[in-house]
Protein backbone atom coordinates (compact mmCIF):
# COMPACT_ATOMS: atom_id res chain seq x y z
CA UNK A 1 0.00 0.00 0.00
CA UNK A 2 1.04 3.67 -0.64
CA UNK A 3 -0.03 6.83 1.14
CA UNK A 4 0.01 10.29 -0.18
CA UNK A 5 -0.08 12.74 2.25
CA UNK A 6 -2.95 15.99 1.81
CA UNK A 7 -2.99 19.13 3.69
CA UNK A 8 -5.76 21.71 3.98
CA UNK A 9 -5.00 25.81 4.77
CA UNK A 10 -8.43 27.93 6.08
CA UNK A 11 -11.54 27.44 3.63
CA UNK A 12 -9.12 25.55 0.28
CA UNK A 13 -10.30 22.57 -0.96
CA UNK A 14 -7.65 19.42 0.65
CA UNK A 15 -4.51 19.37 -1.70
CA UNK A 16 -1.94 16.52 -2.13
CA UNK A 17 1.53 17.52 -0.16
CA UNK A 18 4.81 16.43 -2.38
CA UNK A 19 6.75 14.11 -2.13
CA UNK A 20 5.31 12.79 0.47
CA UNK A 21 4.24 9.42 -0.56
CA UNK A 22 4.56 6.58 2.08
CA UNK A 23 3.78 3.05 3.36
CA UNK A 24 0.97 2.26 5.34
CA UNK A 25 -0.81 -0.76 7.41
CA UNK A 26 -2.82 -2.74 5.63
CA UNK A 27 -5.83 -1.60 7.62
CA UNK A 28 -4.82 1.60 6.11
CA UNK A 29 -3.70 3.62 9.38
CA UNK A 30 -0.74 6.00 8.75
CA UNK A 31 2.73 4.81 10.49
CA UNK A 32 2.96 7.09 13.19
CA UNK A 33 6.45 7.61 13.22
CA UNK A 34 5.61 9.65 9.74
CA UNK A 35 3.51 12.47 11.33
CA UNK A 36 5.25 15.46 11.78
CA UNK A 37 4.50 17.30 15.01
CA UNK A 38 3.60 20.78 14.71
CA UNK A 39 2.30 20.44 11.00
CA UNK A 40 -1.48 21.84 11.69
CA UNK A 41 -4.31 20.72 9.39
CA UNK A 42 -1.89 18.21 8.47
CA UNK A 43 -4.40 16.46 6.37
CA UNK A 44 -4.39 13.09 8.39
CA UNK A 45 -7.94 13.62 9.47
CA UNK A 46 -10.98 13.45 8.03
CA UNK A 47 -11.25 11.98 4.55
CA UNK A 48 -10.86 12.20 2.13
CA UNK A 49 -7.04 12.19 2.97
CA UNK A 50 -5.40 9.18 1.65
CA UNK A 51 -5.18 7.21 -1.87
CA UNK A 52 -3.47 4.14 -1.72
CA UNK A 53 -4.41 0.71 -3.33
CA UNK A 54 -3.04 -2.67 -3.93
CA UNK A 55 0.10 -3.21 -6.33
CA UNK A 56 2.44 -5.55 -7.31
CA UNK A 57 5.56 -3.39 -7.01
CA UNK A 58 7.39 -5.41 -8.87
CA UNK A 59 5.71 -4.95 -12.48
CA UNK A 60 3.30 -2.82 -12.08
CA UNK A 61 3.91 1.50 -11.43
CA UNK A 62 1.70 3.39 -9.21
CA UNK A 63 0.83 7.34 -9.56
CA UNK A 64 -1.80 9.12 -7.48
CA UNK A 65 -5.04 10.34 -8.85
CA UNK A 66 -4.81 14.16 -7.83
CA UNK A 67 -7.33 16.04 -9.91
CA UNK A 68 -6.86 19.33 -11.28
CA UNK A 69 -2.97 19.20 -9.78
CA UNK A 70 -2.60 16.22 -12.18
CA UNK A 71 0.20 14.41 -11.73
CA UNK A 72 3.57 14.97 -14.18
CA UNK A 73 5.63 12.31 -14.02
CA UNK A 74 5.02 8.30 -12.36
CA UNK A 75 6.87 5.18 -12.85
CA UNK A 76 8.77 2.86 -11.70
CA UNK A 77 12.88 2.64 -11.29
CA UNK A 78 15.13 -0.57 -11.53
CA UNK A 79 15.19 -0.86 -7.57
CA UNK A 80 11.44 -1.04 -7.14
CA UNK A 81 10.69 1.99 -5.85
CA UNK A 82 8.11 4.30 -6.73
CA UNK A 83 8.17 7.99 -7.95
CA UNK A 84 5.89 10.86 -9.03
CA UNK A 85 5.96 14.55 -9.41
CA UNK A 86 3.00 16.77 -9.30
CA UNK A 87 2.53 18.87 -11.96
CA UNK A 88 2.51 22.45 -10.21
CA UNK A 89 2.48 25.23 -12.64
CA UNK A 90 4.61 24.21 -15.82
CA UNK A 91 3.51 22.16 -18.57
CA UNK A 92 7.05 21.50 -19.17
CA UNK A 93 8.55 18.25 -18.30
CA UNK A 94 12.42 19.36 -17.14
CA UNK A 95 15.56 17.29 -17.01
CA UNK A 96 15.97 18.87 -13.56
CA UNK A 97 12.56 16.66 -12.38
CA UNK A 98 13.90 13.83 -13.77
CA UNK A 99 17.41 13.49 -13.59
CA UNK A 100 16.93 11.84 -9.54
CA UNK A 101 15.63 8.98 -10.90
CA UNK A 102 18.60 8.07 -13.01
CA UNK A 103 17.50 4.23 -13.15
CA UNK A 104 13.87 4.43 -13.80
CA UNK A 105 12.47 2.00 -16.11
CA UNK A 106 9.41 2.64 -17.07
CA UNK A 107 7.55 6.47 -16.97
CA UNK A 108 3.81 7.69 -17.77
CA UNK A 109 3.71 11.54 -18.19
CA UNK A 110 0.41 12.81 -17.00
CA UNK A 111 -1.87 15.01 -19.15
CA UNK A 112 -0.79 17.82 -17.88
CA UNK A 113 2.40 17.75 -19.89
CA UNK A 114 2.46 19.72 -23.54
CA UNK A 115 6.24 19.57 -23.64
CA UNK A 116 8.98 16.82 -23.21
CA UNK A 117 11.88 19.51 -21.92
CA UNK A 118 15.56 19.37 -23.29
CA UNK A 119 17.32 16.67 -22.28
CA UNK A 120 14.51 15.47 -19.50
CA UNK A 121 14.96 11.63 -20.41
CA UNK A 122 18.73 11.64 -21.63
CA UNK A 123 20.83 8.84 -20.89
CA UNK A 124 18.14 7.26 -18.85
CA UNK A 125 20.09 3.91 -20.01
CA UNK A 126 17.28 1.89 -17.93
CA UNK A 127 14.35 3.48 -19.25
CA UNK A 128 12.95 0.71 -21.81
CA UNK A 129 9.43 2.27 -22.30
CA UNK A 130 7.64 5.56 -21.96
CA UNK A 131 3.73 6.53 -22.48
CA UNK A 132 2.94 10.22 -23.46
CA UNK A 133 -0.36 11.59 -23.64
CA UNK A 134 -2.18 13.37 -26.07
CA UNK A 135 -1.74 17.04 -24.60
CA UNK A 136 2.56 16.69 -25.93
CA UNK A 137 3.00 19.25 -28.71
CA UNK A 138 6.82 18.92 -28.70
CA UNK A 139 9.93 16.34 -27.77
CA UNK A 140 12.29 18.22 -26.88
CA UNK A 141 16.29 18.70 -27.96
CA UNK A 142 17.80 15.63 -26.98
CA UNK A 143 15.00 14.34 -25.03
CA UNK A 144 15.73 10.70 -24.85
CA UNK A 145 19.09 10.67 -26.20
CA UNK A 146 21.71 8.24 -24.89
CA UNK A 147 18.62 6.15 -23.42
CA UNK A 148 19.80 3.22 -25.00
CA UNK A 149 17.06 0.59 -23.42
CA UNK A 150 14.11 2.53 -25.19
CA UNK A 151 12.98 0.06 -27.78
CA UNK A 152 9.88 1.36 -28.32
CA UNK A 153 7.55 4.48 -28.79
CA UNK A 154 4.39 5.75 -30.19
CA UNK A 155 4.28 9.34 -30.51
CA UNK A 156 0.40 11.43 -29.86
CA UNK A 157 -1.08 12.43 -32.54
CA UNK A 158 -1.14 15.88 -30.73
CA UNK A 159 3.23 16.22 -31.65
CA UNK A 160 3.47 19.03 -34.42
CA UNK A 161 7.73 19.00 -32.95
CA UNK A 162 10.70 16.61 -32.56
CA UNK A 163 13.60 18.61 -31.77
CA UNK A 164 17.13 17.50 -32.87
CA UNK A 165 19.03 14.87 -31.01
CA UNK A 166 15.51 14.07 -29.49
CA UNK A 167 16.26 10.38 -29.74
CA UNK A 168 19.65 10.12 -30.96
CA UNK A 169 21.97 7.36 -29.53
CA UNK A 170 18.22 5.67 -28.38
CA UNK A 171 20.05 2.16 -29.99
CA UNK A 172 17.62 -0.54 -28.72
CA UNK A 173 14.39 1.75 -30.17
CA UNK A 174 13.28 -0.49 -33.65
CA UNK A 175 9.93 1.26 -33.43
CA UNK A 176 8.61 4.76 -33.40
CA UNK A 177 5.25 5.79 -34.92
CA UNK A 178 5.48 9.39 -35.94
CA UNK A 179 1.88 10.77 -37.15
CA UNK A 180 1.66 13.37 -40.29
CA UNK A 181 0.43 15.79 -38.06
CA UNK A 182 4.75 16.38 -37.59
CA UNK A 183 5.57 19.32 -39.23
CA UNK A 184 9.55 19.59 -37.79
CA UNK A 185 12.16 17.11 -37.08
CA UNK A 186 15.21 18.66 -35.70
CA UNK A 187 18.90 17.63 -36.95
CA UNK A 188 20.35 14.07 -35.79
CA UNK A 189 16.98 13.47 -34.16
CA UNK A 190 17.62 9.66 -34.81
CA UNK A 191 21.06 9.67 -34.98
CA UNK A 192 22.29 6.27 -34.09
CA UNK A 193 19.29 4.58 -33.95
CA UNK A 194 20.70 1.82 -35.19
CA UNK A 195 18.31 -1.08 -34.51
CA UNK A 196 15.11 1.01 -35.81
CA UNK A 197 13.60 -1.17 -38.67
CA UNK A 198 11.55 1.06 -40.17
CA UNK A 199 9.80 4.57 -39.96
CA UNK A 200 7.27 6.58 -41.60
CA UNK A 201 8.15 10.35 -42.43
CA UNK A 202 5.18 12.37 -41.80
CA UNK A 203 3.48 13.73 -44.47
CA UNK A 204 3.44 17.24 -43.60
CA UNK A 205 7.35 17.82 -43.63
CA UNK A 206 8.84 19.67 -46.36
CA UNK A 207 12.47 18.58 -45.34
CA UNK A 208 14.29 15.46 -44.04
CA UNK A 209 16.67 17.48 -41.48
CA UNK A 210 20.94 17.30 -41.93
CA UNK A 211 22.26 13.76 -39.84
CA UNK A 212 18.37 13.25 -39.08
CA UNK A 213 18.68 9.28 -39.44
CA UNK A 214 22.63 8.85 -39.61
CA UNK A 215 24.16 5.50 -39.19
CA UNK A 216 20.23 3.79 -38.60
CA UNK A 217 22.15 0.49 -39.97
CA UNK A 218 18.73 -1.72 -39.57
CA UNK A 219 16.50 0.72 -41.54
CA UNK A 220 15.30 -1.53 -44.47
CA UNK A 221 12.66 0.81 -46.22
CA UNK A 222 11.58 4.84 -46.22
CA UNK A 223 8.78 6.03 -48.18
CA UNK A 224 10.13 9.73 -48.78
CA UNK A 225 6.64 12.12 -49.11
CA UNK A 226 5.95 14.33 -51.91
CA UNK A 227 6.15 17.30 -50.11
CA UNK A 228 9.59 16.90 -49.13
CA UNK A 229 11.90 19.71 -50.97
CA UNK A 230 15.25 18.78 -49.11
CA UNK A 231 17.56 15.94 -48.16
CA UNK A 232 20.09 16.73 -45.46
CA UNK A 233 23.80 16.24 -44.70
CA UNK A 234 24.27 12.62 -44.74
CA UNK A 235 20.65 12.43 -43.36
CA UNK A 236 20.69 8.33 -44.42
CA UNK A 237 24.32 8.06 -44.14
CA UNK A 238 25.39 4.49 -43.09
CA UNK A 239 21.82 2.98 -43.23
CA UNK A 240 23.07 0.44 -45.07
CA UNK A 241 20.03 -2.11 -44.86
CA UNK A 242 18.23 0.48 -47.30
CA UNK A 243 17.54 -1.71 -50.76
CA UNK A 244 15.86 0.88 -52.47
CA UNK A 245 15.00 4.42 -51.96
CA UNK A 246 12.16 6.50 -54.21
CA UNK A 247 13.27 10.15 -54.41
CA UNK A 248 10.00 12.47 -55.09
CA UNK A 249 9.96 15.58 -57.70
CA UNK A 250 9.84 18.04 -55.47
CA UNK A 251 12.95 17.88 -53.85
CA UNK A 252 15.65 20.27 -55.22
CA UNK A 253 18.39 19.88 -52.72
CA UNK A 254 19.90 16.34 -52.21
CA UNK A 255 23.05 17.71 -50.01
CA UNK A 256 26.33 16.17 -49.59
CA UNK A 257 26.81 11.99 -48.18
CA UNK A 258 23.16 12.17 -47.94
CA UNK A 259 23.14 8.94 -49.06
CA UNK A 260 26.95 8.13 -48.74
CA UNK A 261 27.98 4.32 -46.97
CA UNK A 262 24.44 3.12 -48.08
CA UNK A 263 25.94 0.17 -49.41
CA UNK A 264 22.87 -2.26 -49.44
CA UNK A 265 20.71 -0.40 -52.28
CA UNK A 266 19.88 -2.08 -55.09
CA UNK A 267 18.28 1.26 -56.93
CA UNK A 268 17.93 5.03 -56.65
CA UNK A 269 14.95 6.22 -58.33
CA UNK A 270 14.67 9.84 -58.78
CA UNK A 271 11.40 11.16 -59.85
CA UNK A 272 12.80 15.10 -60.84
CA UNK A 273 12.90 16.13 -64.48
CA UNK A 274 15.32 18.88 -63.96
CA UNK A 275 18.47 17.25 -61.64
CA UNK A 276 18.21 18.43 -57.87
CA UNK A 277 21.33 20.49 -57.17
CA UNK A 278 23.15 17.38 -55.34
CA UNK A 279 26.06 17.72 -52.73
CA UNK A 280 29.45 16.10 -53.13
CA UNK A 281 29.80 12.09 -52.05
CA UNK A 282 25.82 12.00 -52.37
CA UNK A 283 25.57 8.41 -53.48
CA UNK A 284 29.32 7.22 -52.47
CA UNK A 285 29.15 4.01 -51.62
CA UNK A 286 26.40 2.67 -52.58
CA UNK A 287 27.08 -0.81 -54.21
CA UNK A 288 27.29 0.96 -57.55
CA UNK A 289 23.59 0.46 -58.23
CA UNK A 290 21.26 1.79 -60.58
CA UNK A 291 20.41 5.46 -60.52
CA UNK A 292 16.84 5.72 -62.39
CA UNK A 293 15.79 8.99 -63.25
CA UNK A 294 13.17 9.95 -66.51
CA UNK A 295 13.75 8.48 -69.74
CA UNK A 296 13.87 12.26 -71.18
CA UNK A 297 16.24 14.02 -68.24
CA UNK A 298 19.39 11.10 -68.43
CA UNK A 299 21.42 13.12 -70.21
CA UNK A 300 20.66 16.24 -68.13
CA UNK A 301 21.29 14.22 -65.79
CA UNK A 302 24.50 12.41 -66.66
CA UNK A 303 25.92 16.04 -67.44
CA UNK A 304 24.76 17.96 -64.52
CA UNK A 305 27.37 19.03 -61.92
CA UNK A 306 27.60 16.51 -59.29
CA UNK A 307 25.38 14.17 -61.38
CA UNK A 308 28.64 13.46 -63.75
CA UNK A 309 30.26 11.52 -61.27
CA UNK A 310 27.58 8.97 -61.86
CA UNK A 311 26.96 9.35 -65.08
CA UNK A 312 27.77 5.73 -65.93
CA UNK A 313 24.74 4.40 -63.08
CA UNK A 314 22.17 6.90 -64.92
CA UNK A 315 19.86 5.08 -66.78
CA UNK A 316 15.87 5.97 -67.46
CA UNK A 317 13.30 4.53 -64.98
CA UNK A 318 12.04 1.45 -65.95
CA UNK A 319 8.24 2.21 -66.64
Amino acid sequence: YKYQKYIKIGEQDWLPDYPNVWSIDGNGTMPLNKKQDNDPNCGYVPEPIYDWENMNITTDYYCLDCGDNGIKLCGTTSVDTTFSINCNSSSTLTSGETSQYSNMTYAEIGSCVTKIGGLAFRNKYGLYGVSLPNTITEIGYGAFAGSNALFDCVLPDSVTTIEGHAFSGCTSLNNIVIWNNVSSIGASAFYDCDSLISINIPSGLTSISDFCFYSCGALSEIKIPSGITYIGESAFRGCFGLVSVEIPSGVTLINWSAFNDCSGLTGITIKATTPPTLGTMAFNNTNNCPIYVPSASVNAYKTASGWSDYASRITAIIS
